[in-house]
């Protein structure tokens, strides 16, 4: 027989050991011995099993993305696996077989190896003319407004400078016409550097790279442009059609005879080239361009460009409008059109170059011109061509846009 110490602690009846609960309570009566080992890891054998909170149940039991799927497994698919295709294998590609494609970074921070920048991005990089602004329709209203259609000029008679532009005296009637331009000019110019002074210093910035060398490329693009434009009008001698200057370089000429050169400096050179580069090459290329096809908008420019200056000669009903006339205005603003687009859309490029073609036409009317006129009879006896060739070289050069 044995004792309460010998039996089976496991069988019913058994004495609870010392400092142990009641068999019933933790211990399901007839559990098989085989069972014993499986509830003891589980059941914190002899002590009941500890009651945890909902933290401690969430780390021993993480929530899965799917229910009733393995931890981060796709929803009835094998782990690992693209979706409907054998392990391993790429989406619609041979098992076994290498991609067809070309391999791409996953990564937005993937290295390249650096490309060295061409020459135009180097020395000729673009000015960004930017977008339009209220200023710029400011610029173009005072321009049509004021200056085209003469309201400006209209207020100013109303001045002093009007009395001296109804006198008799020829001179003075020059000078208050060329006061009464310069103040129109000064208006309409306060405006345009208003509104584009932002990419005139990104232009300064596009121009800095190779400074020298473009403003020594300057004269060579004036002589190139004297030369087309001098052949161009021999040509048209050549059908018939000769050499004639605009009614609006007749008015320039009478006015210069009058004014200093420094004053017609100020007016020609400074303020009325960055006026026309401003509206024809600044607005209607470089900030259009974002929409049509700027060499689309350069042949515009060229046209109104050239229509600009013979104004008259298409209002007035009396004036006899010429082609030989606008020829010279229609290859220099070829010639400015290319600088500007050639340059990056440099304002401030294409402004020193138009500057230097209204500076040389000045420098030849005010110095060189009273020596040509005692060569002209010995101009005389050339050859038709070649007296047809000076004749038009001689007005593109003292041409003024």
């Amino acid at each position: 027989m044995t004792t309460p110490e010998q039996q089976d602690p496991w069988q019913p009846g058994h004495p609870p050991l010392s400092g142990e609960q009641p068999f019933s309570a933790h211990h399901p009566p007839g559990e098989p011995p085989q069972d014993r080992s499986a509830r003891q890891a589980t059941s914190g054998y002899p002590y009941p099993p500890p009651q945890h909170d909902a933290s401690y149940q969430y780390a021993q039991h993480p929530p899965q993305p799917y229910p009733n799927q393995p931890y981060g497994q796709h929803p009835n698919q094998p782990y690992g696996q693209h979706p409907n295709q054998p392990y391993g294998q790429y989406p619609s590609q041979p098992y076994g077989q290498y991609p067809q494609y070309q391999y791409q970074q996953p990564y937005p921070y993937q290295y390249a190896p650096p490309q060295r920048p061409s020459f135009r991005e180097r020395f000729l990089p673009d000015a960004e003319p930017g977008r339009f602004s209220w200023w710029d329709l400011a610029a173009v209203l005072v321009y049509l407004i004021g200056f085209s259609l003469g309201i400006i000029p209209l207020i100013v008679m109303f001045t002093p400078l009007g009395t001296m532009a109804e006198s008799a005296d020829a001179g003075e009637q020059a000078v208050a016409g060329f006061l009464i331009n310069g103040v129109s000019y000064v208006i309409v110019g306060t405006v345009v550097v208003l509104a584009c002074w932002r990419p005139l210093l990104r232009s300064v910035r596009a121009f800095a790279p190779l400074w020298w060398a473009k403003l020594l490329i300057v004269p060579v693009i004036w002589l190139v442009g004297i030369i087309c434009s001098a052949l161009t009008v021999a040509v048209l001698s050549v059908f018939g059609l000769e050499p004639e200057v605009s009614q609006n370089q007749q008015d320039i000429e009478i006015m210069l005879q009058e004014v200093p050169f420094l004053a017609a400096a100020v007016l020609m050179v400074v303020l009325a080239p960055l006026v026309e580069e401003y509206l024809f090459r600044h607005l209607l290329i470089g900030r259009l361009s974002r929409f049509i096809n700027r060499w689309l908008l350069g042949a515009v420019s060229v046209v109104l460009f050239a229509l600009m200056h013979v104004t008259v000669e298409l209002i007035d009903p009396e004036a006899t409008f010429s082609l030989a006339a606008v020829v010279p205005y229609i290859m220099m603003g070829v010639v400015f059109v290319l600088v500007y687009i050639l340059s990056g859309r440099s304002l401030l490029y294409a402004w020193l170059v138009h500057a230097f073609f209204n500076f040389m036409a000045l420098a030849m009317q005010y110095f060189l011109l009273p020596q040509l006129e005692e060569t002209v009879p010995e101009l005389e006896q050339a050859p038709g061509v070649l007296l047809s060739v000076a004749e038009a070289a001689l007005k593109s050069v003292l041409l003024l846009g």
